[in-house]
């Protein structure tokens, strides 16, 4: 499933920056389709004109992604400037700048647009959690598991490598809890 933005670009009028919503960890499920108005009018952008896309993430991080490559996260399609949400916009919460530059096939800048990417945190600050599903959760820890022994207290100690980050602890009553960030106190 795939969540359409679709924002009106001016050449003309000066317009308020439009706000996208996200999530973080949004990776290739958002996109925004901008049109390109010059007054009333719709401007159908050319197959070799050239969009960049560049930003600013809360944390300082600036990512920039470019059509003149083959990203296929941006691109012009239809006449319409299309950019894919990607993990790199997103792994940070926050409000961000981004900015729009369109270039004819020449290297003529027709516009630079900029719109606000509006990240919303993720419940979990574990992006391996908040993404996959249980099946690749499972599987990632499994081939994780380094060793597997009863600790001289009889509790069960899981040794893992793997890179979502957790540590399990379990209780008396043979209960098993989970941490995230190694968390276990």
């Amino acid at each position: 499933m795939t969540v359409t933005w679709e924002l009106e670009l001016s050449l003309t009028n000066v317009l308020v920056p439009p706000v996208v919503h996200c999530k973080q960890y949004d990776n290739l499920s958002r996109k925004v389709v901008c049109r390109v108005f010059k007054g009333y009018e719709e401007v159908f952008l050319d197959d070799d004109s050239i969009v960049n896309v560049s930003g600013k993430r809360p944390d300082g991080e600036i990512f920039q992604y470019c059509s003149d490559g083959d990203s296929g996260v941006v691109y012009v399609e239809n006449g319409h400037a299309v950019i894919w949400i990607t993990d790199t916009m997103t792994s940070v919460p926050g409000r961000m700048p981004v900015d729009v530059t369109i270039t004819d096939g020449n290297g003529e800048i027709l516009g630079i647009f900029p719109f606000i990417l509006a990240v919303k945190k993720s419940a979990v600050d574990n992006k391996g959690l908040t993404t996959g599903s249980y099946s690749d959760f499972l599987a990632e820890f499994l081939d994780g598991i380094i060793d597997c022994y009863i600790d001289s207290d009889g509790y069960l100690v899981i040794v893992t490598s793997d890179s979502l980050g957790l540590s399990f602890m379990m209780d008396g009553d043979g209960n098993i809890t989970i941490y995230t960030g190694g968390d276990s106190s």
